[in-house]
């Protein structure tokens, strides 16, 4: 560099030097003397620039322009020295072409490296960090590594000189960065109380070195973060900051109200406690209280994601959709998770006695999240964490109800007692006609009268009725209920019946016939039920389910558990129950032959109500039986109108 180099500021045209005629050795010739000319020019500009620190040196020279002129004389060439009869010409010929090419790069870091500083005292970070961006691609081009095409000292100073404005730059727009936004939270003594005040305060200016203040745009630091891939790190910690002093304090306590100042250049947001000197509120309904409390934190949550959205990323460019997103997938998971613990978690109660309070809260939930896909920090197709817990939570509660459900059952069939009590179709909800409905004679034929819909009178335990009715209950329940929640609810007295099943027939433990003809009642009682209770209550379900939606297949499971309590009595039992079964006979067949003989006269009336007392007028459990066989009996002598129904 102590070398005098030949001046290439008067340095004349490449096609003005030689007068004679061109061949393919005297361009070659020129075109050598020319890089090399070019070569220590530029050298010695980058060495006065980061070496000696001369920062203007040649700033007025146009050795840009006279590389271009040569690398287009260079490209104009390049095909009649492609197709050279003479090797080594057009060998030397390509490596002056690289030469030349590598010569216009560091003159374009060199360029881009002094327009950086000069953004950069501007206070024009953006284009600051575009330039030093731009410049270390291009010291990423291996060709620089060359020795034989360039100066290995000329190449490692730039990379020193790309570093360091590469980390003055990075120290400089994080240090304006932190300096335009300022955080502060601190708790004051508010009579008995303590008061929280958290505030966020913008700034749209630094303060310079001499005291003055700079003029300093966020979209012009933000694209700066951006281009020097700081942006992340700065996001996730203005989204620590943001969560820290404004929203989980927001979301924790529902007395703190934010209000915004905007004074000159500094814009204020102040989130403070609104509840000190107000008159305390009266009880209000659950509804309303939900309704209150959700709105004001709405409404709150939207003037701060406003404010800062507005004043941080306002007027950023192309990225501001991506940078969003970005700081979004940052706050909406803590966000979301402190909203449910603290909001939604806090009304899961007043969810399982109110349905109103579930559909405000699912619509409250539906709102926070569509305001935040508006706001832009999360995506349009993002899934809805808090609709999914107020469903959830809904689905909780049935499910709680479901095993109160099973569990009441289970109470209701273990408790102690032989209490009994009879039933009959007019008292009963169940069978054709309940007991809301007209019963008039005119619809009481005899054919309805033997239908299947139609509850003979009978004795049955309290405990089967009370268990019935707890069955109606919660089907009466599934009205109005989400159909998830009335799909949970019907399955789940489906198992309840399916408990009976199991449970009744362990109360005999030494079965006698007095009980076992209750159980068989009992039994039958719910049968009846189950009969009409699906049609009943199907328009409660989803219509995919209603067509399969009945009870009529427990049916059978209930007649078959009266058919194991009768035969699972030992064989004394059962001996005993025919010897006295045959003796109630012998007081029954004397009428019957009455009754065979004037079958169609006054005696034949006369024998049949007699047979009747016979078997009913024993109170004891083969009494009971013996009403079976009195009906057999009754049905296989009966003729026509003379029916008088044994």
């Amino acid at each position: 560099f102590n070398s005098q180099p030949i001046s290439v500021f008067t340095m004349p045209p490449l096609m003005e030097r030689n007068q004679g005629p061109e061949t393919p050795e005297t361009i070659v010739c020129g075109l050598t003397q020319s890089i090399d000319e070019l070569r220590g020019s530029l050298y010695e500009r980058v060495h006065k620039h980061f070496a000696e620190f001369i920062v203007d040196y040649g700033l007025s020279s146009d050795i840009s322009s006279q590389l271009m002129h040569v690398q287009r004389r260079v490209d104009s060439l390049s095909e009649e020295f492609s197709g050279l009869e003479i090797p080594s010409l057009a060998t030397q010929f390509h490596s002056q072409s690289e030469s030349l090419a590598v010569l216009c790069c560091i003159c374009e870091i060199d360029d881009k490296l002094v327009e950086s500083d000069e953004h950069f005292g501007s206070g024009n970070y953006k284009d600051a960090a575009a330039k030093v961006a731009e410049a270390g691609e291009l010291l990423a081009n291996p060709k620089l590594l060359q020795k034989k095409l360039c100066d290995h000292q000329i190449v490692r100073l730039l990379k020193d000189e790309h570093r360091i404005k590469l980390a003055a730059l990075q120290s400089s727009t994080l240090d304006a960065w932190r300096k335009l936004i300022i955080w502060q939270t601190h708790e004051k003594q508010a009579g008995a109380g303590t008061g929280h005040i958290s505030l966020v305060q913008i700034l749209s200016y630094v303060e310079a070195s001499a005291g003055a203040q700079v003029d300093v745009q966020f979209d012009n630091v933000l694209s700066s973060l951006h281009t020097l891939g700081l942006l992340e790190t700065e996001l996730e910690h203005a989204s620590e900051m943001l969560l820290q002093h404004l929203l989980l304090p927001l979301v924790k306590n529902a007395t703190l109200k934010p209000s915004i100042k905007h004074v000159g250049r500094e814009h204020t947001l102040t989130l403070a406690d609104a509840s000190s000197g107000q008159p305390k509120r009266k009880s209000r309904s659950h509804l309303k209280l939900v309704q209150e409390t959700l709105d004001s934190f709405k409404d709150s949550l939207h003037m701060i994601l406003s404010f800062v959205i507005d004043r941080l990323f306002g007027r950023m460019g192309e990225p501001r959709k991506e940078t969003l997103l970005s700081f979004g997938s940052k706050v909406h998971p803590q966000l979301t998770a402190a909203i449910i613990e603290h909001q939604l978690a806090r009304i899961i109660p007043m969810i399982a006695e109110k349905e109103a309070v579930r559909d405000y809260a699912m619509a409250a939930a539906t709102a926070l999240e569509t305001d935040l896909q508006t706001q832009g920090l999360i995506p349009e197709a993002h899934e809805s964490a808090l609709s999914r817990y107020v469903q959830e939570a809904s689905v909780a509660n049935t499910n709680r109800k479901r095993q109160l459900l099973l569990v009441k059952a289970r109470d209701i069939l273990l408790a102690r007692g032989n209490n009994t009590l009879e039933v009959e179709h007019a008292t009963e909800r169940g069978g054709l006609f309940p007991k809301t409905e007209r019963t008039a004679s005119e619809y009481d034929t005899p054919e309805l009268r033997e239908s299947i819909y139609r509850l003979p009178s009978c004795q049955i335990s309290t405990s089967t009725r009370e268990f019935v009715d707890l069955i109606y209950t919660n089907l009466d329940d599934m009205k109005g209920m989400a159909h998830r929640e009335a799909v949970e609810l019907f399955y789940g007295v489906r198992d309840v019946l399916d408990l009976f099943r199991s449970i009744a027939p362990t109360k005999l433990k030494k079965p006698d016939p007095y009980h076992s003809a209750i159980l068989h009642n009992d039994c039958f009682y719910i049968a009846h039920h189950l009969l009409c209770l699906g049609y009943r209550y199907k328009a409660s379900l989803p219509e995919d389910l209603q067509a399969i939606a009945t009870f009529v297949d427990l049916v059978c499971v209930c007649a078959c558990r009266t058919w194991f309590c009768s035969t699972r009595e030992n064989t004394a039992m059962r001996t005993r129950l025919f010897m006295k079964t045959s003796k109630a006979l012998l007081l029954v067949v004397p009428w019957l032959k009455v009754f065979v003989r004037f079958r169609n006269g006054a005696y034949s009336i006369l024998a049949l109500q007699t047979t009747r007392l016979c078997l009913c007028v024993r109170t004891d459990s083969f009494g009971i039986l013996l009403c079976g066989i009195g009906t057999g009996i009754s049905s296989a002598w009966r003729t026509g109108p003379h029916d008088h129904g044994c």
